[in-house]
């Protein structure tokens, strides 16, 4: 099995010893068992300096040498990444004991007394050799797999980077920075949150926000289907009604069997006074007034490729200063730092909105966060 490991190759052998001819007998014994490349030193230092700079395949240290022992040796090796794993097999005469206990602690992978018995020498030798050459040939195949699975998700990233940036240009938003601010936080490259704010020629305002299941790549592609679509109708319907009509009989065949929809549909009339909507699946939104914030509930269950087409409901509003539409991901998070920044809070303090941002995103939130504030204007 060892000649297989090495492939033709020769097993790299380090010996340390201070007397030059234990060396030439632990060579000679050797020799007769296999092929071996050999590396000599006369002390533990030198052998600690070529074992850096070669990384044997297997160290024979002796245990009692001038400069530095086998002992400090063994500890200094164990102690470095590179030479930790090599195994040692120390060869000394001493026999007593605590000597043997002193040996055994010693972080050497094998004892063997002097003299030895050159058979003996050589399966114990090719035993630990195999043993960690089977080691290295599994850490280089790791390492190459490591390599192919980082050039796939290296490649993964840009794909969904490219996706990302061709997705998010559909995101229509005419309101000016006086009209809406907007937080968009996806949790991964990808959102499953997708929105846009519409002014149409009859002077009422569009708003949505759809939020798939989950996050990444396939509700990603559901909502930027769908945002398409509403994207091609919403210039050519003349109300909320005829839009939801149109839009959710197409939307069954952007959903999976099992995928659901939430989503807050809002269109404001040309009068402001009042505002129809459709809403599944989402938390309430709500609509600030002078004196209170009103939190309007949802309307319809979420989206499912089965359900039937959404019910509108229209409220009167007149009066209303803004309103603020949001995703589960704003208020389902766990960080104790966000427990004071609520949307309610956010629709009090719009101007916090932006610098928001930073805070959330240095903060553990386990979902896509979208957050539209639209102020009602002149």
């Amino acid at each position: 099995m060892l000649k297989r490991l090495l492939n033709g190759l020769s097993a790299k052998v380090l010996i340390v010893d201070d007397i030059k001819e234990n060396r030439l007998i632990v060579k000679f014994s050797l020799k007769k068992g296999g092929k071996y490349q050999f590396y000599e030193a006369s002390n533990g230092k030198e052998g600690v300096d070529i074992a850096i700079k070669e990384l044997p395949h297997i160290i024979l240290m002796d245990a009692i040498m001038p400069v530095m022992d086998g002992f400090e040796a063994i500890k200094i090796l164990r102690e470095n990444p590179i030479t930790k794993r090599i195994p040692i097999i120390m060869i000394s005469s001493l026999d007593n004991k605590d000597d043997k206990v002193k040996i055994l602690l010693s972080g050497s992978s094998d004892f063997i007394s002097k003299p030895f018995d050159p058979t003996e020498l050589i399966i114990r030798v090719n035993s630990l050799l195999t043993l960690y050459i089977q080691f290295l040939v599994k850490k280089q195949e790791l390492q190459e797999s490591y390599t192919i699975i980082n050039k796939l998700h290296a490649y993964d990233v840009t794909q969904q980077q490219i996706a990302k940036e061709k997705i998010e240009v559909a995101i229509v938003n005419d309101m000016n920075e006086k009209e809406a601010k907007i937080l968009y936080i996806p949790h991964d490259i990808l959102s499953g949150d997708y929105y846009s704010l519409y002014k149409r020629k009859d002077g009422s305002k569009f708003i949505y926000l759809i939020d798939g299941q989950g996050h990444g790549i396939s509700p990603a592609l559901t909502v930027f289907s769908i945002s398409s679509t509403i994207n091609s109708l919403i210039h050519k319907v003349k109300d909320l009604q005829e839009l939801i009509e149109l839009l959710f009989p197409a939307i069954k065949n952007f959903l999976g069997e099992i995928e659901q929809l939430s989503y807050t549909i809002i269109m404001i009339n040309p009068d402001a006074k009042s505002i129809s909507y459709a809403s599944g699946g989402m938390y309430p939104f709500l609509i600030k007034t002078a004196n209170h914030i009103k939190k309007i509930k949802v309307n319809n269950l979420p989206f499912m490729n089965f359900s039937t087409t959404p019910t509108i409901k229209t409220i009167d509003v007149e009066g209303w200063e803004s309103l603020a539409v949001y995703s589960d991901g704003l208020v389902e998070y766990e960080s104790h730092e966000l427990i004071q920044i609520t949307p309610e809070f956010l629709i009090e303090s719009p101007s916090l909105i932006s610098g928001f941002l930073d805070t959330i995103n240095s903060s553990k939130i386990e979902d896509d966060v979208t957050l539209l504030y639209i102020q009602r204007g002149e």
